[in-house]
């Protein structure tokens, strides 16, 4: 990922709609790597590898980072992985207990 961040302001993992149980933000088709993907859109995982300067100026606390993935998207200074494998969002403590339960645990 080190030579991914010499080129890009962030680098986000994406998985494939069908794999995750809420859509957060879908990752343009057009955008470098997924350029090969035809009509397929992915969804971001909320993972991501973020350079340090696109979050100068926000406040403590909690607010949205949908802003500032869609101005790096604008730039074109994002990359992305894709994730083939299950995921699931685990954002609350109802979906961890979820997960947990379809896992066996």
């Amino acid at each position: 990922m080190n030579s991914q961040m010499d080129k890009n302001d962030m680098i986000l993992v994406s998985v494939d709609p069908k794999t995750h149980d809420v859509a957060m933000i879908s990752i343009p088709r057009r955008m470098p790597p997924y350029q090969t993907l035809g009509d397929l859109t992915l969804t971001f995982a909320g993972i991501g590898v973020y350079r340090q300067d696109l979050l100068h100026g926000q406040q403590a606390g909690k607010y949205s980072i949908v802003p500032i993935l869609r101005a790096a998207f604008r730039s074109g200074r994002v990359s992305g992985e894709h994730f083939h494998g299950h995921w699931s969002d685990v954002g609350t403590p109802q979906r961890l207990a979820y997960v947990n339960e379809i896992l066996g645990g």
